[in-house]
């Protein structure tokens, strides 16, 4: 079974990083895996079977042969199990159907990846799977999944062990599931911290910049995107070289950033969590201009006095005239970590060269921060040992990194390929990047550059958009 789960993790760490890091955290024990009468592996939770303890194979194909699937029709599924039915599911939707498998508890999917042998599952590119670390995450994962479906013609099938093993407290996923079941309607879900901030920050966003004034406000010039990695703590003084380059600092760097000196031209902020408040409270500095999204930490925005700017993502999921209105704001297509939004706005700004300072996506010298950070003060340490993968730094010397981190690293240099943008990195003790080239210092760049010109872009908001835009946002949070 370790065979297994190794081979399938490392399939999802390519194909679905964000899951493996959820399955990879996922408890070990709340599944036990024995055998069933057929020889087949079996399992259960504490009070439920989720597969036949006779034939687990059999079971599976009388299941799939019950759902009278179409060929290429699409399959919304509610429920992985210990996985025996998605092969038939693939097998059943034909070619060019779509299969999105969603399971809420990641224990289960995780004790799936050590039942399935046939690894060629995971690597169809007809399968998109979800989970999430708890239901918020889960919930905002499936929404963009359920998105990709066309809901006149998808078919919906429940997994009923599944059903019944969802943890007591994920009332929104069972209603979710049941409206889906019933009804036929395809809920637009986001989890509840998201849409709490979302409605605090409504007011405020409706009034403030999109990050689409940025376009091209730094043609030519070079960014800095900072983090508050190991590396920032050695690093740090070549900032003292960044006149004329547009610093965009990460809002876990900015306390260090403030300390030493050095105010950054932006600071992104984008965690809906309560925590992230702490950055800025330990910086004490709430002016800057800063760069949001709707969902993020609502107490942050509402002590905002610095110019702020929103980008919005998947804007198709607003209802007319919301949705046109955030599409003018402006939109993030990146997921991932602040670091790949960063990368995604200097790109947009036309940066002609991006040079990360403090972005190791990794843990050189076997730590987690740089020191000075609210996450360093409070004692972070590393993630346990198995969230722990490991990668080779520019001098090809093994580094410690996390599935959390290689997900983010994996989204950075998707970016990195599409882009003309050039990008450099300090942190050569940091996990060596794709397209990424390691420079000793800032000197070291041949080339000339500029600090943008965000004048244009610093000019107030335009006249705050008519009533039936809020009115369109507000019905779709409380949908």
């Amino acid at each position: 079974m370790t065979d297994s789960f190794s081979s399938n993790l490392r399939i999802l760490l390519e194909r679905f990083p964000n899951l493996a890091r959820t399955v990879a955290e996922a408890q070990d024990d709340d599944v036990t895996i024995t055998p069933a009468k057929s020889g087949a592996l079996s399992g259960k939770t504490t009070e439920v079977w989720l597969s036949s303890r006779y034939d687990p194979v059999k079971e599976a194909q009388s299941f799939v042969k019950g759902q009278n699937i179409r060929m290429g029709s699409s399959v919304l599924l509610y429920g992985i199990g210990l996985g025996y039915h998605l092969r038939l599911l693939l097998d059943a939707i034909g070619p060019n159907g779509h299969l999105v498998a969603a399971e809420a508890n990641p224990s289960i999917l995780k004790a799936a990846l050590k039942v399935m042998g046939n690894q060629t599952v995971l690597e169809d590119k007809r399968l998109t799977m979800v989970s999430g670390h708890d239901e918020n995450e889960f919930l905002g994962r499936w929404s963009s999944a359920m998105n990709t479906l066309d809901h006149n013609k998808t078919k919906v099938v429940i997994h009923t062990p599944s059903l019944q093993s969802l943890p007591a407290d994920f009332q929104k996923v069972k209603n979710a599931i049941e409206l889906i079941r019933m009804e036929r309607r395809f809920p637009l879900i986001m989890g509840g911290a998201e849409k709490e901030n979302f409605s605090r920050n409504l007011k405020k966003v409706l009034v403030s910049r999109g990050i689409a004034r940025l376009k091209g406000a730094m043609a030519g010039g070079m960014a800095i995107i900072v983090g508050a990695g190991p590396s920032l703590d050695r690093d740090i003084i070549y900032l003292a070289l960044s006149k004329k380059m547009t610093v965009i600092a990460s809002d876990t760097s900015l306390p260090v950033l403030l300390s030493a000196g050095i105010t950054p031209d932006f600071v992104i902020s984008a965690d809906p969590k309560p925590d992230s408040l702490s950055h800025f409270e330990l910086a004490k500095s709430y002016n800057l201009p800063l760069i949001a999204m709707p969902t993020s930490n609502a107490n942050i925005i509402e002590r905002w006095t610095g110019p702020l700017f929103f980008g919005f993502r998947e804007p198709g999921r607003f209802p007319a005239p919301a949705k046109e209105w955030a599409q003018k704001m402006g939109v993030f297509e990146s997921g991932g970590s602040v670091s790949c939004l960063a990368m995604e706005l200097s790109i947009a700004m036309g940066a002609k060269a991006v040079t990360l300072i403090g972005q190791d996506f990794g843990y050189p010298a076997e730590r987690a921060y740089s020191t000075g950070c609210a996450p360093q003060i409070i004692g972070a340490t590393l993630p346990n040992d198995d969230e722990v993968l490991e990668g080779v730094d520019y001098f090809g010397r093994k580094i410690k990194t996390s599935v959390n981190l290689y997900s983010y690293r994996r989204t950075f240099e998707e970016l990195v390929a599409k882009s003309a943008t050039k990008t450099f990195t300090l942190s050569a003790c940091g996990l060596s990047l794709e397209g990424v080239e390691a420079i000793p210092s800032l000197a070291q760049l041949a080339f000339k550059t500029a600090k943008g010109d965000f004048a244009s872009a610093f000019k107030p908001a335009e006249a705050e958009p008519e009533n039936h835009v809020e009115e369109a946002f507000r019905n779709w949070i409380t949908s």
